[in-house]
C-alpha cells in the first residue's frame, strides 16, 4: 500500500503516542482505523455481524490492542495491520464460540460495577435489609463508589451505563443520550473515554485489592 507523506506522518505520531503510552492516542486510533475497521468487518461478514456486533468489536479491538502495547514493535507491522489481525480474531471468536463465550476471555470490569449495583438496589429498596448485607458487599460497593468517583464525568457516566443499563446502545447513540441540551457527544470521543475508564477503573480497584484478572491475550 502506497502511503501519502501525511499518512506516513499520522501513523507515525500515533505510534509515538503508543509507545509512550499516551492514552490520547486511543482517540487517534479510534478516529483514523475505526471507520476502515467497521466497514471492513460489515463488508467481511456481512449477514453474520450486526452493527452493534462491530460496534463491540472494534471497542474490543482496540482496549486489547492498548493491553499488549508495550509488546508492539513496529518493524513486524503496521498498527493498523495488528488492529485488523485483533478485529479478524476476536470475530471468529464471537462467530463460533458466541459472545458469552467470548467474553469469558476479556477483562471484566462490569462484574464490580453490576456487583455494586446490586448492594445499591437492596439498599434503595429496602434500608431495613442493610444490615443483611455482608461486610464483602459493603466493602465491594464502597470501593466502586470510590473509584468511579476518581473517574471524569464522562467516563463515569459511560461506564455506570453499559454496567446498569437494560438497552446496549452504541457509541454514537450513548454520545446522543449523554450529551443532552448540549449537544450530542461525538462517537469516537465515547469509544475512547469507554476505554480510558475502564482501564483506570481496573486500576483503581486493584489498588484497593479487587483484582479480578484479564483473560488470555
Amino acid at each position: 500500500m502506497v502511503r501519502s507523506a501525511a499518512e506516513q506522518e499520522l501513523q507515525d505520531n500515533i505510534a509515538l503516542k503508543v509507545f509512550d503510552g499516551d492514552e490520547s492516542a486511543l482517540e487517534d486510533i479510534l478516529a483514523h482505523y475505526g471507520p476502515q475497521l467497521s466497514e471492513w468487518l460489515l463488508s467481511t461478514y456481512s449477514g453474520a455481524m450486526t452493527a452493534e456486533d462491530v460496534e463491540e468489536i472494534l471497542c474490543d479491538t482496540v482496549r486489547k490492542f492498548w493491553s499488549c502495547r508495550t509488546t508492539y514493535d513496529d518493524r513486524k507491522g503496521s498498527i493498523r495491520t495488528l488492529l485488523f489481525t485483533i478485529a479478524k480474531n476476536l470475530t471468529i471468536d464471537v462467530l463460533h464460540k458466541g459472545w458469552q463465550q467470548t467474553r469469558k476471555q476479556e477483562t471484566n470490569v462490569d462484574m464490580e460495577l453490576l456487583a455494586w449495583q446490586n448492594v445499591k438496589q437492596c439498599q434503595a429498596e429496602s434500608p431495613d435489609t442493610s444490615e443483611k448485607i455482608s461486610d464483602s458487599q459493603k466493602k465491594l460497593y464502597r470501593a466502586v463508589r470510590e473509584t468511579l468517583a476518581e473517574l471524569p464525568e464522562l467516563q463515569r457516566k459511560i461506564l455506570e451505563h453499559d454496567a446498569l443499563a437494560e438497552d446496549d446502545a452504541d457509541a454514537n447513540e450513548l454520545g446522543r443520550r449523554l450529551g443532552g441540551i448540549a449537544g450530542a457527544i461525538a462517537g469516537g470521543t465515547i469509544r475512547a473515554n469507554r476505554l480510558r475508564g475502564k482501564e483506570a477503573f481496573r486500576r483503581g480497584m486493584k489498588n484497593r485489592g479487587y483484582d479480578f484478572g484479564r483473560g488470555e491475550e
